[in-house]
């Protein structure tokens, strides 16, 4: 906070506080490091450098891309047994007002096969939109995955504070009956292993050790170096209203830094301006009815992908 150069201002002005984004920077430096190429591209140098990349850290990718309707599509088949960390998901709920998309009912939302892609092994998390009416359902759907994957699961809300161009609240034009609605929630589900008796115990002890401070500095590991955040991220996004449906981008920062580009990430009811934001990450796969093109990256995926849909695999890139 700071008084204006113009003496004769009467307002106080906020400065940004850099500090957040030097430690992005120097996060996404180090990330960086870890160069991606496509397996077309690739040279000598450039696989023995995938190669020993992938020794080290397990695979990585860029953005997959799948054009799909996912009331049809063979979720489990495709992505099943896949160990994403991360699944985002922005589904089309069925509300009482015009939409320009077809919208799907609870029961459809609700039968996604969600358990079956989650690394069942580690902690994992389900980022689930949803409107005001639709939040306590949500909560109930996470719970209902969390028990098809035989996992414990936390819920947390994650809320997007919508701000017009000007960077102040929203104050017309929104979806609302009683009030103006200028927040959406995003329902987290934060999905545990089920331990048994051995590492319960092995979690009791560890957990009555006296903590050395570090415990609120978040950490990733990137190319065997640890990169460690003085900061969590906070539950709320303040972020700019765009195109109608279209989430903030912050989103993905968020779950970066929660599990590092290592880790598998996983979109549904994903769009072209999701395919687009996810670039800047890696190991992400984003599958949705309005993507314009199918770009499967991951080896593995792009394998079951043909051996379950031969007919679509010449449209492949």
């Amino acid at each position: 906070m700071d008084r204006c150069s113009d003496l004769k201002c009467p307002y106080v002005h906020y400065v940004l506080d850099d500090a957040r984004a030097n430690e992005e920077s120097i996060y996404f430096q180090q990330r960086d490091r870890l160069k991606v190429v496509s397996p077309e591209e690739e040279g000598g140098e450039e696989k023995r450098q995938r190669e020993e990349l992938a020794s080290v850290l397990g695979p990585i990718s860029p953005v997959s891309a799948i054009q799909a309707d996912l009331r049809g599509f063979a979720l489990e088949k495709i992505c099943g047994g896949e160990n994403f960390r991360a699944v985002l998901i922005d589904p089309p709920w069925s509300i009482s007002m015009a939409l320009p998309f077809p919208s799907l009912r609870d029961g459809e939302i609700e039968s996604l096969k969600i358990a079956s892609v989650l690394d069942r092994s580690r902690v994992c998390y389900v980022f689930l939109w949803a409107t005001q009416r639709k939040t306590p359902l949500a909560r109930e759907i996470l719970q209902k995955w969390a028990s098809k994957a035989r996992m414990r699961v936390v819920t947390h809300d994650l809320v997007w504070v919508k701000l017009n161009q000007l960077n102040r609240l929203v104050s017309a034009g929104r979806t609302g009956y009683y009030f103006n609605h200028a927040k959406e929630t995003c329902v987290v589900g934060v999905y545990h292993p089920v331990l048994g008796q051995e590492e319960r115990e092995q979690e009791r002890e560890e957990e009555g050790k006296e903590g050395d401070g570090s415990e609120n500095i978040n950490t990733n590991t990137i190319n065997n170096d640890t990169v460690r955040f003085p900061f969590k991220d906070s539950d709320v996004i303040c972020a700019k209203v765009r195109e109608i449906s279209r989430k903030p981008d912050e989103i993905y920062g968020v779950i970066e830094r929660l599990l590092g580009p290592n880790s598998k990430k996983l979109e549904l009811f994903a769009r072209n301006w999701n395919v687009s934001s996810a670039r800047k990450y890696q190991n992400w796969v984003c599958i949705g009815n309005q993507i314009q093109k199918t770009v499967i990256m991951d080896r593995e995926i792009s394998r079951k992908f043909d051996k379950e849909y031969p007919e679509f695999a010449s449209t492949k890139s």
